[in-house]
């Protein structure tokens, strides 16, 4: 199940990265997204203007980061299917934002 959810994750972002990339030409701030596996594992995500990707560890301290997502795996796929659903989600609590929430929201919609 694990390795599936990470499977996905990975064809996300070379989905995005193939047909969004030029999308992210205006993102100043890079953006980092958390995404809490089923087994409560963990994968960062960054968000800039060269792309997504993966990160293998975050290399920033946790204070220095200025926008920060945490979303759950499934709460993060069923945002995908209708977008709708992450401002549902915002308003409940099951998505904790760190940072300026308009613009991880105006990035986030480009995608």
């Amino acid at each position: 199940m694990i390795d599936q959810e990470i499977k996905h994750l990975e064809e996300l972002v070379e989905k995005i990265n193939n047909e969004h990339k030029h999308k992210l030409n205006n993102v100043s701030e890079p953006i980092f997204l958390t995404v809490v596996l089923s087994n409560d594992s963990k994968v960062d995500v960054e968000i800039n203007k060269h792309g997504v990707k993966i990160l293998k560890h975050l290399e920033q301290k946790e204070f220095e980061i200025k926008n920060h997502v945490t979303i759950s795996y499934k709460q993060l796929k069923k945002s995908l299917e209708n977008k709708a659903n992450i401002i549902r989600y915002l308003m409940s609590g099951k998505v904790r934002v760190k940072g300026n929430l308009k613009y991880i929201l105006d990035v986030l919609s480009e995608l």
